[in-house]
């Protein structure tokens, strides 16, 4: 299925040479965060590439000559690196996320071989945007974060088609992956300095697959009753026990942050994530469930795999 998600056409090239590890590392030690880039004062036209913070400009409109050009840039860089990192991760690493089924009956897969591969095609495409000012590391970090969200989301591919509820064992294994997802891309230096993405960007982009967490825990009677009973994203987030933060990252409300990192691709609905899940189970409560949905267990897949496909 994640197949469907990744772009017809993106010519991109392909990573061969093992490189070894450290590639975040090459963001540069003298390169400031994203979020300490400088704003140019009200009205300017911001120069040289840097300009508004996507998150100022998402909200300025109409403010300086140049405003609607600039948030037109911001929205196309964000769409580049979305398809890029579709391509990246859903076409060229495809193969990774192939799942293998135990004894038990049960599929696992762990995020550590596909980091592997990741870590020379990184540093490869790194190399490619050297960080000469503080709006080429943007673009970095950003390009970074899109990364980040093709995983985090082939992720939530992967795990959202488990034929029953994760066990002890297989929940650890998740908590697992969500911390090496951590470590990889924030990267700290030997002091703590995050050479990759900030850890507020890690945080904000790893929130889809903590919301799915708690339905593949459940079992499939638990999860249609959540189904009957919540009719909408709000009260069934409750009922998961979702913080309020992780919530926002699916309901859309803010598209871009101070990091430029723009949720929407990667973020499908609450409700679509419960119908996904449902619909892969295989027991009594789920197969009754289906023949009850047919139609919403089939929109609900082809949405999970590309939640925004016509995002601009």
């Amino acid at each position: 299925p994640l197949a469907a998600a990744a772009p017809a056409e993106v010519d991109l090239q392909a990573a061969g040479a093992d490189t070894g590890t450290g590639a975040l590392g090459h963001l540069g030690d003298d390169a400031r965060p994203a979020e300490a880039q400088p704003v140019p004062a009200r009205g300017s036209t911001g120069g040289g590439g840097g300009g508004w913070t996507p998150h100022e400009l998402s909200r300025r409109g109409t403010d300086g000559p140049l405003a609607h050009v600039h948030a037109a840039l911001v929205v196309a860089r964000a769409r580049l690196c979305e398809l890029s990192a579709r391509h990246l991760v859903l076409r060229e690493l495809a193969p990774l996320f192939k799942l293998e089924r135990h004894s038990d009956g049960m599929l696992s897969w762990r995020v550590g071989r596909v980091l592997q591969s990741l870590e020379s095609v990184l540093l490869q495409m790194l190399e490619s945007t050297p960080a000469l000012d503080a709006s080429s590391v943007g673009i970095r970090r950003q390009l970074l974060a899109a990364i980040l969200g093709a995983v985090v989301h082939a992720t939530c591919c992967v795990l959202a088609v488990s034929p029953r509820p994760l066990p002890t064992e297989r929940v650890t294994h998740l908590h697992e992956d969500v911390q090496t997802l951590t470590e990889f891309f924030v990267a700290e230096a030997a002091d703590g300095t995050p050479q990759g993405l900030p850890i507020a960007t890690v945080r904000r982009a790893l929130a889809p697959l903590r919301c799915l967490q708690p339905m593949l825990e459940m079992t499939s009677a638990d999860l249609a009753q959540l189904w009957a009973s919540a009719p909408t994203d709000a009260p069934l987030a409750s009922s998961l026990g979702i913080s309020r933060a992780d919530f926002a990252q699916l309901s859309q409300a803010d598209v871009y942050a101070a990091d430029g990192y723009d949720p929407r691709p990667w973020a499908p609905p609450l409700r679509t994530c419960l119908a996904t899940v449902l619909a892969a189970r295989e027991d009594a409560d789920a197969d009754s469930w289906r023949r009850a949905h047919r139609t919403e267990a089939r929109e609900a897949e082809l949405r999970f795999v590309d939640p925004n496909p016509t995002v601009e």
